[in-house]
């Protein structure tokens, strides 16, 4: 997260819209979101839609490699895939086993709260590269670009966060919860440029996914559909330098929230930069909300937007309702 002193603001809008994107975040009177069901909020939902987003364009057979910094995937720390080869076809698939842990304060001084996530992954990706264009070094996988300028890949995941919400002033608990996500990835990944010092990617992917959130208090879990909007595919682009985070933006792209009977959510993106530090607050850009009253409307029935700041993220809808988002932290 960045320091307070250098705070960027970033509006992410929908359709321009004039009247909300100066509004102060956390005004006190401001009512909340309407709920999507009885139990969890839009802001509930647009959260875990666009942690999807999110792990979509930091999955494993997108990043680089901690032993180089010029070859294609990089771990968290201390994690290694299990890579083999398969020399009938040049292929290469990557099995991932990981398991973390991370908090961070969210909100103003006088409402700052804590909030711990522990997640478990396990993911397997096959990649299909030109023969030989991949290899295995010591269980990672390298990408060799003399000999390819694009691959193909499809990934297979499951994902568990279980989460503590507290209030930090006096540790009173707030919220906890359990998410659980399984989906599958497609991805191309095609090579933009290449020097000495810095590698340049652009990765076209589509998702599907199943999540289910549930509260730790309720007996009835919330499940929803969230997939890539056909015909808009996830565009992303990766920068690394040597010695340097990477930049990943998320050029353009959609992402579908839905249940059965119940409401839908769309998010578009447009430029979304994510920041060249240890996370992945944005730094600039927009997102596109649009919240319906079920899953077969065609017409919004209302527009959102959200307002990041160095002390978190607002939801707010275009008839100015507004709710926190306590998002998923990542590393780039």
């Amino acid at each position: 997260m960045k320091k307070r002193g250098s705070y960027v603001s970033l509006v992410l809008c929908l359709f321009a819209i004039e009247s909300g994107c100066g509004i102060d975040v956390g005004n006190a009177g401001k009512p909340a979101p309407t709920a999507v069901n009885p139990t969890y909020s839009l802001a509930d939902i647009v959260s875990a839609q666009h942690s999807e987003t999110i792990d979509a364009s930091l999955a494993i057979s997108d990043q680089d490699s901690a032993k180089s910094a010029m070859a294609l995937f990089a771990l968290q720390a201390g994690t290694v895939p299990n890579c083999t080869e398969d020399a009938s076809d040049g292929s290469v698939t990557i099995k991932r086993d990981e398991s973390t842990e991370n908090s961070r304060e969210l909100g103003k001084p006088a409402k700052r709260r804590l909030l711990t996530d522990t997640f478990q992954w396990t993911s397997t990706a096959q990649v299909k590269p030109s023969a030989g264009a991949i290899v295995c070094q010591e269980g990672r996988p390298k990408v060799q670009w003399s000999q390819t300028k694009t691959y193909t890949s499809t990934l297979s995941y499951s994902k568990t966060r279980s989460r503590q919400l507290i209030l930090k002033k006096d540790a009173s608990p707030l919220a906890s919860s359990n998410l659980s996500a399984s989906g599958d990835q497609k991805e191309t990944v095609t090579l933009l440029s290449q020097n000495d010092q810095t590698i340049e990617l652009e990765k076209i992917i589509t998702r599907s996914s199943s999540v289910t959130i549930k509260r730790t208090s309720d007996t009835t879990p919330f499940q929803q559909n969230v997939s890539s909007l056909e015909g808009e595919p996830l565009v992303i682009h990766v920068s690394r330098t040597k010695g340097i985070k990477r930049s990943v933006t998320i050029v353009s792209g959609a992402i579908v929230a839905s249940s059965s009977g119940a409401a839908k959510t769309l998010l578009r993106y447009d430029h979304l930069i994510l920041g060249n530090g240890a996370s992945c607050q944005p730094s600039s850009g927009s997102i596109a909300g649009e919240y319906y009253d079920d899953d077969h409307s065609l017409v919004p029935s209302k527009t959102f937007q959200i307002i990041f700041t160095v002390e978190g993220a607002t939801l707010v809808t275009s008839d100015g309702q507004e709710e926190e988002l306590d998002l998923e932290d990542c590393s780039l």
